[in-house]
């Protein structure tokens, strides 16, 4: 029985008889010639014999991949790979600056925390909806969930314009593989518009936020809604509050929510 090209099951006196392997590369110290019938292990079964390509330890079995496309395309996408890293590595001090925002976590928390900020699970705020308080949602425009009788004024917005920082900033939420987004330059001005500062308002965004601290997380977990929150607080408004665990967990305590069918884009929460 010949070994050559064969990923039949062999008995080891077969196996044996294949040529043994001839260079080492500079992956895992394996190199295999084009056609070099080699032993490969398979946990702990009989040894099989297959063809093995040159390069890259990948190896390509007869009648399944054409070795010289296989190559080609491995090579492609290491390449392009490298260069993406190299790239990303090369770019992080621009892209840290252009994500920056004027404020950041680490100042607003303490803030939050030394303004006695409350942040109430949903179950308490929706008991309060009939009640004249005033539900702000800052999630992004194309939210899927929306709570009937909320006021919509988001935070964020899709990044416009195509100078070289916006381009820059497109290209750091891109490495994350999310949607670039950038402040809502107008949003104050907006919510001062829109709701008196006298009034009770609890402000939710989709993902909540949490003002917890506790290990591994000793500045709780930052949100658009509690971001909300500290900007509307150094505004003049008084009785701000903040939703725990945002709209997902509205809708996981099974209260009254409206679902779009189509759901937003995922995004960070800067």
């Amino acid at each position: 029985m010949s070994c050559a090209a064969t990923s039949t099951r062999m008995a080891p006196s077969t196996a044996q008889a294949c040529k043994p392997l001839q260079r080492h590369s500079f992956l895992s110290g394996t190199r295999l010639t084009r056609t070099s019938p080699v032993v490969v292990r398979n946990r702990g079964r009989r040894d099989l014999c297959v063809n093995a390509k040159i390069g890259f330890d990948v190896y390509q079995f007869e009648g399944l991949v054409d070795p010289e496309v296989g190559f080609f395309w491995t090579s492609v996408v290491l390449s392009a790979t490298l260069v993406s890293f190299l790239g990303t590595f090369a770019m992080s001090p621009y892209l840290s600056k252009v994500l920056k925002e004027p404020d950041s976590w680490r100042e607003i928390y303490p803030k939050l925390i030394e303004r006695g900020t409350q942040s109430l699970e949903p179950e308490l705020v929706a008991k309060k909806l009939n009640k004249g308080i005033i539900l702000l949602d800052v999630s992004m425009a194309n939210s899927s969930m929306k709570v009937d009788g909320s006021v919509q004024i988001p935070l964020y917005q899709p990044i416009e314009g195509w100078s070289i920082p916006k381009t820059m900033r497109r290209a750091g939420f891109a490495a994350f593989g999310v949607e670039g987004t950038e402040l809502n330059p107008a949003w104050l001005e907006q919510v001062e518009a829109t709701i008196p500062k006298d009034k009770e308002i609890y402000v939710v965004d989709t993902n909540g936020g949490s003002l917890e601290s506790k290990k591994g997380l000793e500045f709780g977990t930052q949100s658009r809604s509690l971001k909300a929150v500290y900007r509307m607080q150094n505004a003049g408004f008084k009785n701000v509050n903040h939703v725990k665990g945002g709209l997902r967990q509205w809708a996981r305590d099974e209260l009254p929510v409206e679902f779009s069918e189509d759901s937003g884009a995922f995004s960070l929460p800067f």
